[in-house]
């Protein structure tokens, strides 16, 4: 918005005849000098705005990278347990089908 504004005054000077030459160096002066000042201060703001993006970005994925290693694990657990009691049941299985057949 501000370099909106110094285009339009800097047309509004060139067009108007009253203005003298030092004072349309100053004015251009001024407005060049405005310019480079809002050009800079957008570049550290978007520098600042990427730093912090980026900062963000890095905590979420270590928060996500944390979860995923918790879920693996119980996963793990699960799956630990799941297959002892497939191993239970085939146990017993077996043993049942000796005990049918063989008796006691």
């Amino acid at each position: 918005m501000k370099v909106i504004m110094m285009i339009i005054t800097a047309v509004f000077l060139l067009t108007s005849p009253a203005l003298s030459d030092n004072s349309f160096k100053d004015t251009a002066k001024k407005i060049q000098r405005d310019v480079k000042e809002g050009v800079q201060e957008a570049g550290r703001d978007i520098k600042k705005f990427g730093k912090e993006t980026g900062d963000a970005v890095k905590k979420d994925s270590q928060e996500a990278g944390e979860k995923m290693r918790q879920d693996a694990k119980e996963a793990a657990r699960d799956a630990k347990k799941a297959g002892r009691g497939i191993g239970d049941w085939f146990r017993d299985f077996g043993r049942n089908i000796k005990k049918f057949f063989m008796g006691d």
